[in-house]
């Protein structure tokens, strides 16, 4: 009976079964999950581990393209403004040397204006001459000599215009053309002793610089009134046109 029993129950523990498969085989299955697992565990880990190396290693090389590509812009600005720098060094150099020139072509002008009045000829412009009249009217007229150089076509011609605009402005005006003296320039000139008011001689040397004249006031010693062959006589008013300064 107790031998019966017991292969019954070995019947029964045989029979025991999970889809057709008995302890032993899902024990092995179980293994075979357990290494399987274990691999794709250690796949899991090496490839997280990969991608993890991977992307430091991507970031690190986009770390270092945007440092060289930043260091590249730097350099671009950094020339970008020397070449500004640069240019406005240039256009400022240029600026200057413009004003530069512009201002010696000024100065080259000046000199020509100034080099032109010196060669051309003193003349009375007629707007001179009737601003020398009317001024010469205010005054009380006198009789006066207009003495040019003696061989000085220029100032000869000068002379006549003076002489010309005291006779308009009704003063009697003596032309002489003998005078051999080398003196510059326009003179009020008295023989010495002759007393003929300051005060005249000075509102005189006004009216002649409304005119764009300037005049000096001389005195003729005595020993020079016939050496100089005009013969310059006493109390006698007299206006020398001296050489074009």
């Amino acid at each position: 009976m107790i031998k019966s029993e017991k292969m019954t129950f070995s019947k029964k523990v045989r029979r025991m079964s999970i889809f057709g498969l008995g302890l032993n085989s899902w024990e092995h299955i179980m293994l075979l999950s357990l290494c399987i697992a274990g691999i794709v565990a250690v796949v899991v880990f090496i490839a997280t581990t990969s991608v993890v190396v991977l992307q430091r290693r991507e970031n690190a090389k986009t770390k270092y393209e945007y440092e060289e590509f930043k260091l590249k812009v730097d350099v671009r600005v950094a020339d970008a403004k020397q070449e500004g720098i640069t240019a406005g060094k240039q256009a400022g150099d240029a600026l200057f040397k413009a004003a530069s020139l512009e201002k010696e072509a000024q100065k080259l002008k000046a000199e020509n204006l100034s080099l032109q009045l010196k060669i051309q000829p003193r003349r009375l412009s007629g707007e001179n001459s009737a601003k020398l009249i009317n001024s010469l009217k205010e005054l009380q007229p006198l009789a006066i000599g207009v003495v040019s150089r003696i061989f000085d076509s220029e100032g000869a011609d000068f002379a006549d215009d003076l002489s010309n605009a005291f006779k308009a402005a009704n003063w009697t005006s003596v032309r002489q053309k003998d005078w051999t003296m080398s003196n510059k320039g326009v003179a009020i000139a008295t023989l010495e002793g002759t007393f003929i008011p300051s005060e005249l001689k000075d509102r005189l040397l006004v009216v002649l610089d409304s005119a764009d004249i300037k005049a000096s006031i001389i005195t003729i010693a005595n020993n020079q009134r016939n050496t100089t062959s005009a013969h310059f006589q006493p109390n006698v008013l007299y206006l020398l046109v001296g050489v074009k300064p």
